[in-house]
């Protein structure tokens, strides 16, 4: 996970927000695996008598994302989401639209010449990749994988351009804000973060405590 977590940071100073975003959202299915994981070994545990290391396993899974990688991935996905909030991307079509405003007759031609020849090339590729993505599923699938699509059924594909173009960047933040709330009350970021979240929501009570708590834990904080 430190490769991600460093991975989410590059994009995020690149202005890569959708590459970010989808890293730190693979950051955050990482951690709801493990915690999901756990049953697998309630009966093993049960059935061996390890009750010790059982109760220790079961005090780590609640504080799990509490650890380090799941805070940096956070705080960049809180950070991104603001930025996003501030100033929302223009969909691909808008944009389409105001460069061909300024593109002559042939010009325009050309750029929709392009554009066809590139939507077609995507398109064999696509197929080609997706028919990849099937023979290797075929061959490559284990029973594991099986049980879990039938709990939990199939993940949502993380493409980059939806996710910084979501039509409510501050309740994605605050998915990411209430663990660290929760686990990492004692760190002035978290409730740094919280205020800029609330600051735009209007959320003027919520506002003051996280001043409140965030001078409790360092008045000396620039």
């Amino acid at each position: 996970m430190w490769f991600q977590t460093e991975c989410a940071l590059a994009f995020q100073r690149l202005g890569k927000y959708g590459e970010a975003l989808k890293q730190c959202h693979e950051i955050e299915r990482h951690f709801f695996e493990i915690t999901d994981d756990q049953f697998d070994f309630h009966t093993y545990c049960m059935r061996k008598m390890t009750l010790r290391a059982y109760v220790d396993f079961l005090r780590l899974e609640d504080v799990l994302r509490k650890h380090a990688f799941y805070f940096k991935a956070a705080r960049s996905a809180i950070e991104i989401y603001l930025k996003l909030h501030d100033n929302p991307l223009a969909s691909e079509n808008k944009e389409q639209e105001v460069n061909s405003e300024n593109l002559s007759a042939k010009e325009l031609k050309k750029m929709l010449s392009k554009q066809r020849r590139a939507q077609k090339k995507a398109k064999l590729e696509e197929e080609k990749k997706h028919a990849e993505r099937e023979r290797q599923q075929k061959s490559q699938k284990k029973k594991r994988d099986e049980e879990e699509e039938e709990t939990s059924g199939p993940k949502e594909e993380l493409v980059p351009e939806k996710l910084e173009r979501v039509e409510n960047p501050l309740e994605e933040a605050i998915k990411f804000l209430i663990p660290l709330k929760n686990l990492a009350a004692d760190n002035i970021d978290t409730h740094l973060l919280a205020f800029e979240i609330y600051f735009r929501k209007g959320k003027f009570l919520l506002m003051l405590q996280s001043i409140k708590r965030a001078f409790a834990i360092g008045d000396n904080n620039p």
